[in-house]
């Protein structure tokens, strides 16, 4: 019952700074609060026991990869090691240790991945492609989400490993 988000602020003195936060909602209570403040995390999404945030990171060094936060205080737990150098895009929680999410290498070409968080791991769950994959959704063991193909934007999902493509009724 809580809904994560990143929000954007501009520097208040600068025009050229700016920064994000990431706040959280409970929706049992109404209350908001802000998480972090002053960073660039995109995309958060929030563990299915509530007590996690995964986040992609994009740092002025050029830096990127995913970062896991308290849920409850926005304190970075941990930075997931990013060997491959991969931009991640719409991370979620697949599992406890495992985050699924859209991933680019360094050639522009895109995949959608399981990373291990505490290794860095990645297995592809699709090849790379030049097709634009975003926006996964798990639902117990299903990871469902878009990719474009032939010129339209087209919904797959991934169940025991295969890949499928849905079609209209």
């Amino acid at each position: 019952n809580k809904i994560v988000y990143a929000a954007y602020k501009p520097g208040a003195r600068w025009g050229w700074q700016n920064y994000g936060t990431i706040n959280i909602i409970d929706l049992n209570t109404g209350e908001e609060k802000v998480l972090t403040q002053k960073t660039k995390y995109f995309s958060p999404a929030i563990s299915g026991d509530g007590t996690r945030i995964v986040a992609t990171s994009y740092e002025a060094s050029g830096e990127t990869g995913l970062h896991i936060l308290s849920a409850s205080t926005g304190e970075l737990i941990s930075k997931i090691p990013n060997p491959g150098n991969f931009i991640y895009t719409h991370p979620k929680f697949y599992s406890t240790d495992t985050i699924v999410s859209a991933t680019r290498n360094t050639n522009g070409e895109m995949a959608m991945a399981l990373t291990d968080i505490k290794t860095g791991n990645n297995l592809l769950l699709t090849p790379f492609t030049m097709h634009v994959i975003d926006f996964p959704n798990v639902q117990n063991d299903t990871i469902s989400f878009s990719m474009t193909y032939n010129g339209q934007d087209k919904l797959f999902a991934i169940v025991n490993g295969e890949t499928f493509l849905f079609k209209p009724a």
